[in-house]
């Protein structure tokens, strides 16, 4: 099984609030967590952690996902990377769209349970 995958396009403030996320989700599995998500801030925010395995900056763009290089070879890689768990820390299609085909569990954010107080 390879390592679970978070997945998340946000801006800075969204990258560090999905922290707390990816460390749970490294601490729960015993395996950093991959992270894809922007480009800019992903790299910035998320390198040198040691609950985080490999950062892939994604490119955004209007583009469909099949018709950019990037965004192909993203979906290339997360196809590639076996059977682990992906999360979609939000509900963006391009997402949903790059996510499409991978061989392990897709979780979205609003499939997770609610916060008990």
């Amino acid at each position: 099984m390879s390592r679970p995958v978070v997945i998340r396009m946000g801006a800075l403030g969204d990258t560090v609030m999905t922290l707390p996320l990816i460390k749970a989700i490294a601490e729960k599995t015993g395996q950093p967590c991959d992270v894809v998500g922007h480009a800019l801030w992903v790299p910035m925010v998320c390198k040198g952690l040691p609950y985080v395995g490999e950062v892939r900056p994604l490119v955004t763009s209007k583009l469909p996902v099949w018709l950019h290089p990037k965004s192909r070879a993203m979906r290339s890689w997360l196809r590639k990377r076996g059977d682990g768990p992906v999360l979609l820390a939000e509900n963006r299609q391009r997402i949903h769209d790059l996510s499409e085909g991978v061989s392990g569990q897709r979780y979205s954010v609003n499939d997770l349970p609610p916060i008990k107080k």
